[in-house]
């Protein structure tokens, strides 16, 4: 079971409007069905922290190897973190599914790190970080996807100081695989599904869509089919 965040009525709401406010309003009375907007003009910005040591780390050392040394810090509080503002956008491809842009705005360490007794600074100026809406880590593509990715990796590599670990983030970010995180845009517009259904509530599972295997017939949509929950809604004033 996962835990998520705690939302409250004003919580909701905002979730529900954001959600509608994405809707194609050229669909809106259309014959067809309603669709989500191509979301290729929007760029999600969302901060993740890493731990430069990790409480209770295993290792596996061969006969010979002698073990790591220990880490000692005068509280778990005092141990160092970093904090990496990630911005990602919609990849685009022309009709031959031939990639043209990657969707990578670029990646950023924002903080202090104590790196062989000197105290360096890093801080991002290069944009700024936009929210959608509070309590909504599910509406955001670092966190639908990237974010686990770049967890994962963290746990493999075990960065052992401040320039390891931004070498590892950096890289991760830059071999990921734009046809990956394209899915997991489509997969956004699916959660946006759900949170109508809901009425703003996160209480859902996200509906498997077998996306590799429609990428792989060329039949991956650009954009989903809105719930049919939308149209109880006052679309023409909701939707930008």
């Amino acid at each position: 079971m996962a835990l998520k965040p705690k939302l409250n009525d004003d919580h909701r709401l905002n979730r529900l409007f954001h959600c509608i406010a994405k809707i194609d309003k050229n669909t809106i009375n259309s014959v067809a069905e309603m669709t989500f907007k191509s979301m290729y003009n929007e760029i999600h910005i969302d901060e993740k922290w890493f731990f430069l040591v990790r409480d209770g780390l295993r290792c596996i050392v061969t006969q010979d190897e002698p073990p790591p040394k220990a880490i000692s810090v005068s509280h778990k509080s005092h141990i160092t973190k970093v904090m990496f503002l990630s911005a990602l956008a919609r990849p685009r491809f022309n009709h031959t599914t031939r990639q043209e842009f990657d969707g990578l705005i670029g990646i950023y360490p924002v903080g202090e790190i104590d790196i062989k007794g000197h105290r360096t600074v890093w801080r991002s100026n290069c944009c700024e970080a936009v929210h959608t809406t509070a309590q909504s880590p599910d509406l955001n593509v670092n966190d639908l996807g990237f974010f686990n990715s770049l967890q994962s990796r963290y746990y493999q590599t075990a960065p052992k100081d401040g320039l390891e670990l931004i070498e590892m983030v950096e890289e991760t970010y830059k071999n990921y695989p734009a046809k990956k995180l394209n899915r997991i845009w489509l997969t956004l517009q699916s959660v946006m599904n759900q949170v109508i259904n809901q009425r703003g509530d996160n209480d859902y599972t996200i509906p498997h869509m077998k996306k590799k295997v429609l990428e792989r017939q060329n039949q991956l949509p650009l954009s989903l089919d809105v719930t049919a929950e939308a149209s109880t809604y006052p679309l023409d004033i909701l939707v930008d």
